[in-house]
């Protein structure tokens, strides 16, 4: 396959990944990102435009959602699985990202996992844990989902959405977190769907990150931080340090492993990248394993971007 001809899918599926999709959207035009959502929920499904729409469900009777049910979400998902099989294709990368705990999400998660699985192609599964304050139901259903997920895909990124308690007030409105949580995942989609078909100066690759996550099947945070102007690869810095889901320099001081991207528009100079990575690895432990890449992307216009 020619770099011209590399895709990325990214599948939203359920209320949480069709809004994470739908975030990423709002970050402008990215070459070579398409984008689907699929649902139960019919109403919610059609509300998406300008991403390609699979209704999940067919005869089975639940376009209204799947009222938390995650093997009624399976068998949906499994009466859509053609439409499903074409939108991830030949893709040279996959993302799926979904929020545990629900139905559709939950259970469409694991069809589109078995689907990557048999087309070969590389992907990654982005899943979120619900919030405290949804309920221990819901965690529970999600704890119920996650070892049969592992079991036949091996880069699962799980990011707790209590992590965003970190850096929020405890007044923050339910809203206001639920679109901070899709934003910072956007971003961080954005930054993973780089490593198919960016320029890199400072490589890595989807092994070297499927090798991290299949050995540390913990809790993930993901985060972002963008910079301009003179000062841009510390103003980057500050604002990945004060992503929401990071979690903060005490959390980087605790982590075992780490995969840093940075991107830029323009090239980068060895003393950038030399200030950059210097500011960060003092966060990390010394014998943590962090995989670096650098590259160039058009996506970012005039502002440098870690991931």
């Amino acid at each position: 396959m020619t770099d011209a001809n590399k895709r990325v899918a990214v599948l939203g599926i359920g209320g949480g990944g069709n809004r994470v999709v739908a975030a990423l959207r709002q970050l402008g035009p990215r070459p070579r990102l398409d984008m689907a959502v699929a649902d139960t929920d019919r109403a919610r499904l059609e509300s998406l435009t300008g991403v390609v729409q699979i209704p999940l469900g067919g005869e089975w009777g639940c376009e209204a959602g799947c009222g938390g049910d995650f093997e009624l979400g399976e068998r949906a998902a499994g009466a859509s699985v053609e439409s499903l099989r074409e939108f991830i294709g030949e893709a040279a990368l996959l993302v799926v990202v979904a929020g545990l705990g629900g139905g559709t999400g939950s259970g469409g998660i694991k069809v589109a996992a078995r689907l990557a699985r048999e087309a070969s192609v590389p992907a990654f599964f982005v899943v979120t844990l619900p919030f405290s304050f949804e309920g221990n139901w819901r965690r529970q259903q999600a704890e119920k989902v996650l070892p049969p997920l592992r079991e036949i895909t091996e880069a699962v990124i799980v990011v707790q959405n209590d992590f965003l308690f970190t850096t929020l007030a405890a007044d923050t409105p339910a809203p206001t977190a639920f679109g901070m949580a899709d934003d910072v995942l956007a971003r961080g989609i954005a930054g993973l769907a780089a490593i198919a078909w960016t320029d890199w100066m400072l490589g890595t690759d989807f092994a070297a990150i499927r090798a991290i996550l299949k050995q540390r099947p913990e809790v993930c945070h993901l985060g972002f931080g963008g910079g301009n102007g003179p000062e841009r690869w510390q103003d980057a810095v500050s604002a990945f340090l004060a992503c929401p889901l990071v979690g903060g320099p005490e959390t980087l001081g605790k982590a075992d492993a780490a995969v840093v991207t940075l991107t830029a528009a323009t090239p980068i100079s060895v003393g950038e990248l030399q200030t950059c990575l210097s500011a960060l690895q003092q966060y990390f432990p010394q014998n943590a394993r962090v995989v670096i890449g650098a590259c160039l992307s058009s996506g970012c216009q005039d502002e440098i971007q870690i991931t």
